[in-house]
């Protein structure tokens, strides 16, 4: 990859129906920029996959899509520069984990919206709501692709946040109660 960044797409174990089709429109744009490990999910593959095959073949091979990643997802969040992803608590461990700037965009269910504010009032991402992602989610992802020292900055906001001892923590708590 050299100097370019990685962005990861990863809507969930089912995928992101608006983020797939908001990326596939916008294939061309994401490639100029940067390598793409998209994990799409089992719905939309196969019709992503016919995407991926009209691509001119330095494209493809900038192009890796996947239904899913199993425990190669973790290798991949590590290796990423920019993440897309819906805002599920896991994600809130995730990012901060490995120090991941991200676009969230947040399911309108649980705590998802309240996930993505309180990563993004850290500094650590982007929000872009559901109703947003069709004329908004490209351009905030080539924003930020473009742009590696604001990356950066989120990235370190993003670390910020982790908490890598919470087990020990939560023990010693549980332990003076």
């Amino acid at each position: 990859a050299g100097d370019e960044p990685l962005l990861l797409l990863y809507g969930g174990s089912r995928g992101a129906r608006t983020l797939n089709a908001a990326v596939s429109d916008r294939l061309d744009d994401i490639l100029a920029r940067s390598h793409f490990v998209h994990v799409c999910g089992e719905l939309d593959y196969a019709e992503l996959e016919r995407r991926r095959a009209t691509l001119p073949p330095d494209q493809q091979r900038r192009y890796e899509l996947h239904a899913f990643m199993g425990d190669r997802l973790i290798d991949a969040f590590v290796a990423a520069d920019l993440c897309v992803a819906r805002a599920g608590a896991s994600t809130l461990a995730e990012l901060p984990a490995v120090g991941l700037p991200a676009v969230v965009v947040p399911g309108e269910f649980s705590d998802q919206p309240a996930n993505a504010a309180w990563l993004a009032d850290r500094g650590a991402a982007v929000i872009v709501h559901n109703d947003e992602v069709p004329s908004r989610l490209v351009d905030e992802v080539c924003t930020l692709l473009d742009d590696a020292e604001r990356r950066s900055a989120m990235a370190r906001a993003s670390r910020a946040l982790a908490q890598p001892d919470a087990a020990g923590r939560l023990r010693e708590l549980l332990q003076a109660v």
